[in-house]
């Protein structure tokens, strides 16, 4: 088995840091990318070397286990893969250029296939590349992030997205979770999908709990003293909810089945939550009557 010089491969050395790493592998890979050398085979294969260095060279923890190994000990006589935390499995029968998990060389699978796939340098676009049989050109899958907040889940907004300089529409499902994936398909790179992850944001007056919603809501001290209607907007809906007598600031009103959607589709219940605040324009005469209560209260 060959030993794979990653840094030669990449054209850094051992000091450089991860951006030399990087601004490396990006010049390479563009240079050597199936779409702007269609039909080389040679281009392929530089291509896949390219990407299988910068897996092992930008991630710290593998980088870490091939600078333990270097060339020398893999190529002495007494080398043992199993000091790397490897068992040495490859299979004869499946050929010379048989890899176990991926398109990396059996190199790569015998020391870092514990270590998993997915680094690809950090980049805002996350790559997992795919070959297709009998196919030159190489698809990526790409992964991004995007915060939406609670609102505009709860509205099932459309948005608008800027993808590699592109406009597109991109409508959040109903009931959308932190941590799930919305699947555009063919606007990652080089004609594969993008998954953009949702990570779903608290606002100063809706938050989310399990399936539940607590929705903060003004109300004057009268409101609260002697009980009122008061109307509650909602992203999807506008609901008018009773206030009872007395209610205490922090106090929560339970509505039921208004909440967030669960995976069945049905709702948690929403709980409004009561903030009593004084109104900003006073009249003197209102004024008065609170001056009144303050000294007869104090």
């Amino acid at each position: 088995m060959e030993y794979k010089d990653y840094y030669k491969i990449l054209g850094v050395e051992k000091k450089d840091d991860k951006d030399t790493i990087k601004k490396a592998y990006r010049k390479l890979a563009k240079k050597f990318h199936p779409d702007n050398n269609p039909g080389n085979k040679r281009a392929e294969e530089k291509f896949k070397e390219i990407n299988e260095a910068y897996e092992v060279l930008y991630d710290d923890e593998k980088r870490k286990r091939y600078d333990t190994m270097g060339m020398n000990d893999f190529n002495s006589a007494g080398f043992d893969p199993s000091s790397f935390g490897q068992k040495y499995s490859y299979d004869f029968s499946k050929g010379a250029n048989y890899s176990s998990s991926n398109d990396f060389s059996d190199f790569f699978n015998m020391f870092f296939g514990d270590l998993g796939m997915g680094n690809m340098g950090g980049d805002p676009f996350r790559q997992s590349s795919r070959y297709s049989a009998g196919t030159a050109s190489q698809q990526f899958d790409s992964e991004a992030f995007m915060k939406v907040s609670i609102e505009d889940a709860l509205a099932e907004k459309e948005m608008i997205v800027s993808i590699n300089e592109k406009k597109v529409n991109l409508k959040l499902p109903k009931g959308i979770r932190s941590g799930q994936k919305i699947k555009m398909k063919g606007q990652g790179q080089s004609g594969g999908d993008l998954y953009i992850k949702i990570e779903l944001q608290d606002t100063t007056t809706l938050s989310l709990d399990n399936d539940d919603l607590i929705k903060t809501v003004d109300v004057y001290p009268w409101q609260a003293y002697f009980g009122s209607v008061v109307q509650v907007d909602m992203p999807d809906s506008t609901l008018k909810v009773t206030i009872p007598q007395n209610i205490k600031g922090g106090s929560k009103i339970r509505i039921r089945e208004k909440g967030y959607y669960k995976k069945d589709k049905t709702r948690g219940d929403l709980y409004i939550k009561v903030n009593i605040i004084n109104p900003s324009d006073l009249s003197q005469k209102d004024e008065q009557l609170y001056k009144e209560l303050l000294n007869k209260y104090s």
